[in-house]
């Protein structure tokens, strides 16, 4: 059965506009805040520079990652781990999932499908680079991995993950994401994925953990985005799915 968020995103709404009662200009301001920062990106990506911090996994595994890169991390939302795997296990794995997409038909028996899975449709490559595919055994092994796993902690741990005796989240504790498989041909240039919002679900949108985590952000420029202050734990749901966006926000959210 649907149930109607209509009124609980209103009210959600209502709620923020009274914490916020200038939220126009605040959001006038974090667009100024991102046109800015949009601008130097595209400054320094024009000098040549590179913008997307890099990090080798030998200095996860180590503890000696470079003094700044965990700030830049932090700045930018994203960064590079290379080293996760061997080449040689990754070619193996790449060459594994090849030969199962054709050795089942995969492209042919999508064609069959076609409209079904719209996320991916505007791909501007003719051929698929994305195969819903999500329980391989090279998948599982990836995402199984010891070298995974300590990545992983180590990006969630640049999180504010404790405070004062209270402890938001355990870094060490991962959630596995069932992503589909991605393959590009060699010289592939094209965007891939078109833009897209990762937004939380309605029915999680209009809680008070959330809206609350919204106000707090739009108070003023600056909010550091991993505090992990208040994120609350995860909610008991009617649904048989799990409650993904309140247990997994730590690894999955493009800005850590």
């Amino acid at each position: 059965m649907t149930t109607d968020y209509a009124p609980a995103i209103a009210a959600a709404k209502a709620a923020l506009k009274q914490r916020l009662p200038n939220y126009k200009d605040v959001f006038a301001d974090m667009a100024e805040t991102m046109d800015r920062e949009a601008g130097e990106i595209a400054a320094r990506h024009a000098d040549g520079e590179q913008v997307v911090p890099e990090v080798n996994y030998s200095d996860i595994a180590a503890g000696t990652v470079p003094a700044g890169v965990s700030e830049a991390v932090r700045r930018y939302g994203c960064v590079v781990v290379r080293g996760v795997f061997p080449r040689a296990q990754a070619e193996a794995w790449d060459a594994e999932l090849l030969h199962y997409v054709q050795d089942n038909d995969y492209i042919e028996k999508a064609k069959a499908k076609v409209g079904l899975d719209k996320y991916f449709s505007a791909l501007k490559s003719g051929k698929p680079q994305i195969y819903g595919i999500y329980w391989s055994k090279p998948q599982m092994q990836a995402r199984q991995g010891e070298s995974m796993a300590a990545a992983r902690a180590w990006l969630n741990r640049l999180w504010t993950w404790e405070k004062n005796g209270e402890t938001f989240f355990n870094p060490d504790r991962n959630y596995n994401y069932a992503d589909r498989i991605r393959q590009r041909e060699p010289g592939d240039k094209t965007l891939g994925l078109s833009r897209m919002l990762m937004a939380a679900p309605s029915n999680a949108g209009s809680t008070p953990v959330f809206t609350t985590s919204i106000a707090m952000c739009l108070r003023a420029t600056g909010v550091p985005t991993t505090r992990g202050t208040g994120r609350g734990a995860p909610r008991p749901t009617k649904s048989r799915r799990p409650p993904c966006a309140a247990c997994s926000a730590p690894i999955r959210a493009g800005r850590p």
